[in-house]
């Protein structure tokens, strides 16, 4: 471990040094003697031969607590030690110093400190000169060899130095409390004295491992800190989740990176670091021997929770007070849901840290395209006929033109829905995806989302042309985009709604998507989604279905072409007769990754569900498959099936394949399973003896394989143009997705 010199003193310190306050364990909870033993122990032997103690540590405790640990050879350890700021008068001070030796076994403290000024707390004042004095003398005896300060100001180091020369400046300092970096670093940088701040983990609140919930027991000094009051502790959490991303990227946890971002500061000496077990120890010890790139360094000072707050203005302009008012509520959900997700059971096989650890852009106003958005995109889709709408980034396109729709449904911006529709709106609206559900995505969204689609199909009314919301991604840098939808179906009402996912920019992208739908009493609703995006595209999409008595939703989910894309589908079963059929279909090659997560809720009785993804997945691609299934102990004679089925095309692709059902009823007949394989060599033979070349046997194995569930697409034109799609892909002819402008090369 490196060594750090202290001002001019030449006393050297190692790059890290270990706090010592818990020691002896009164104010932080309760620590054992022969614990804090072991921790020092493993200290000294992972390299830091630095401690940092004070008599008002435990009444002194933590002092001998050290005297015991280094009994046989006290000066192999560089030790500090600080004074009670009611020892501030001359004699006073010197006492205390002898105490502090004592209890040390030490004939000599390396630095002592000034702990606070003497009036702080209450006490009475001593003029500054008078202890000086104190410590000048101690320093020509040979009892001390550095003088510091901890908790001064600038204009009280002025005074001290008049005196005798102060070597050693020890702060508060972390990533949350950053005040000693308007004068007093400046001032220590220009005068060559060494600064040594406490707290680089804010008492533990950056180490991640406390939520908003966490109690501390009343002989614990956080039980009434300021710091971890509830208004303190949810800011600090929402940071959390901005250094999660940059953490995983060092394979780093979240404390060793707030450790090391001090250690980085310009300035900074070294960090006093507490550990109260050596394996705290040694896991702070993992901040030293590596580098944050500037880069990173620089990513901590801002976050979603500072774009969220000094955003907030332009996230509730144009937007109704029933969206505007759920923000708050949401955000503050994220944060206790653990921010981003990762390593949780429903993300356990996928990792999207890094792609939030990206310097994306994020626009919170509506931005006017320069070009007409419907002569630029034009769907491939032959002989399609439905009703166009376009998103771009996320928002209502200003340039959609009217719907030819009956009279009394409504198709447009989820924004302009939100001021028009106040009442149907405040009916629905984040109702079906509400903020306290697990997935903090979710809860993201709702803080953060402004516009998307709304549908409104009435009581009664059939949608006869198929509503198209085609989502479109163009920018000129990379962006993060927020869109949510609304649609709700009314009694009897049907609608079928295609929504297809296009970029038309070379940028990265990360969309975050939410959709409720609402389907009212024997409504019926087909659903289709093809997304087909190149490779820097990523998405989270998030479908939230209640289904109501005898209501009907059928899915199918095509997954083309995209960077890391993450599925989640919920459907509720709320009442009786509710039938649910979910079908998807992903092929995949490079390095694209899909994940898709479904979870169907069977609540009442009499409810059908059925569910079938297949995959197919070549070169270096990754899938995962989650499904899971729930029967309430009031849904009897439930029918569902789940499958999941997989073809793997290399040795380098991989499939995680977890399908679940929950029962709590007897009177049901459900199924699940999965498999994943490769192609059928006694199929391959047959089809060989028949004289087909392999290569064309191969195909038309995979795409028989695919067929089976795209021949459940009921719009023929759509259902032609993925047959034709997925033979190109399958084929290797397409690389790039459809109306992308761009050939994709990562």
């Amino acid at each position: 471990m490196n060594m750090k010199k202290l001002g001019t003193s030449g006393v050297q310190v190692s790059e890290m040094i270990l706090g010592c306050w818990v020691m002896g364990g009164a104010q932080w909870g309760g620590a054992d003697d022969n614990e804090s033993i072991r921790a020092i122990h493993a200290a000294y032997d992972a390299g830091i031969n630095t401690l940092d103690t004070a008599e008002a540590y435990n009444d002194g405790y933590s002092e001998s607590i050290i005297g015991k640990a280094i009994q046989g050879h006290p000066n192999d350890y560089v030790i500090s030690s600080k004074a009670l700021n009611c020892h501030s008068k001359y004699d006073q001070l010197k006492a205390a110093c002898e105490n502090s030796l004592k209890r040390l076994g030490r004939d000599y403290l390396d630095v002592y400190f000034l702990h606070w000024p003497s009036h702080f707390y209450g006490g009475k004042k001593v003029p500054l000169e008078e202890t000086m004095a104190a410590m000048s003398e101690l320093k020509k005896e040979g009892k001390i060899r550095a003088i510091g300060l901890s908790n001064f100001s600038v204009e009280e180091f002025k005074i001290a130095m008049e005196v005798d020369r102060v070597d050693v400046y020890q702060p508060p300092f972390n990533i949350l409390w950053r005040r000693m970096e308007d004068e007093n670093l400046p001032y220590c940088i220009e005068n060559g004295i060494s600064v040594i701040p406490y707290s680089p983990i804010a008492q533990g609140l950056l180490s991640g491992k406390f939520s908003i919930d966490s109690v501390f027991p009343d002989n614990d000094i956080r039980s009434n800190t300021p710091l971890f009051l509830p208004e303190n502790r949810i800011k600090a959490l929402e940071l959390i989740e901005k250094l999660r991303p940059i953490a995983e990227k060092y394979r780093k946890t979240l404390a060793q990176l707030a450790i090391k971002w001090v250690m980085q500061f310009p300035g900074i000496t070294a960090p006093i670091v507490g550990g109260r077990t050596d394996k705290q120890v040694l896991e702070n010890v993992g901040a030293c021997g590596w580098k944050m790139e500037q880069s990173d360094f620089e990513k901590i000072n801002t976050d979603l929770a500072t774009l969220f707050r000094e955003g907030r203005a332009l996230l509730d302009a144009g937007n109704s007070a029933v969206m505007n008012g759920c923000r708050e509520e949401a955000f503050r959900k994220f944060v206790d849901l653990g921010g981003i997700p990762n390593k949780q059971e429903d993300y356990i096989y996928l990792n999207l840290l890094p792609l939030f650890g990206k310097d994306y852009n994020v626009v919170l106003k509506y931005i006017r395209q320069e070009v007409d958005m419907n002569e630029t995109f034009r769907c491939a889709v032959t002989d399609l006929v439905t009703t166009p709408v376009l998103t771009v980034n996320g928002w209502w396109f200003d340039g959609n033109p009217a719907a030819e729709i009956p009279e009394e449904v409504v198709i447009c911006g989820l924004q302009e829905a939100s001021v028009k529709y106040p009442d149907l709106f405040a009916k629905h609206y984040n109702h079906y995806a509400p903020v306290a559900h697990r997935d903090g995505l979710v809860a993201l969204n709702t803080a953060f989302a402004q516009d998307g689609v709304f549908v409104y199909v009435p009581d009664d009314v059939v949608l006869e042309c198929p509503l198209q919301i085609i989502n479109l991604l163009r920018a000129k840098a990379d962006l993060m985009g927020f869109q949510r939808n609304l649609i709700v179906l009314g009694k009897n009402a049907r609608a079928t709604v295609l929504v297809c996912d296009h970029t038309l920019s070379e940028h990265d992208f990360l969309i975050n998507n939410t959709t409720e739908v609402y389907l009212g009493p024997n409504a019926h609703m087909e659903y289709y989604q093809v997304q087909n995006q190149h490779l820097g595209a990523s998405q989270i999409n998030s479908l939230f279905v209640s289904e109501h008595r005898n209501s009907t939703f059928e899915s199918n989910l095509v997954t083309l072409y995209g960077g890391t894309i993450r599925n989640n589908m919920y459907v509720a079963l709320n009442e009786e007769g509710g039938e649910c059929h979910l079908y998807g279909m992903y092929i995949q090659d490079k390095k694209q990754i899909v994940d898709n997560f479904s979870y169907i809720d069977h609540i009442a009785p009499h409810c059908t569900s059925n569910e079938h993804f297949k995959g197919v997945l070549d070169d270096a691609a990754l899938a995962n498959f989650s499904g899971c299934i729930r029967v309430r102990p009031d849904a009897q004679k439930t029918e569902a099936y789940q499958a999941n089925n997989n073809l793997l095309l290399t040795d380098t692709a991989r499939i995680n394949a977890k399908p679940q059902l929950i029962i709590d009823a007897d009177d049901v007949k459900c199924s699940h399973g999965a498999t994943v394989g490769q192609i059928d060599e006694e199929a391959m033979f047959y089809l060989r003896s028949r004289g087909i070349s392999p290569e064309e046997a191969r195909m038309m194995m995979m795409f028989g394989f695919a067929h089976d569930i795209i021949r459940r697409v009921k719009l023929e034109p759509l259902r032609v143009k993925i047959d034709d799609l997925i033979d190109k892909r399958l084929r290797g002819e397409l690389s790039k997705c459809y109306n992308c402008i761009m050939q994709c090369k990562k």
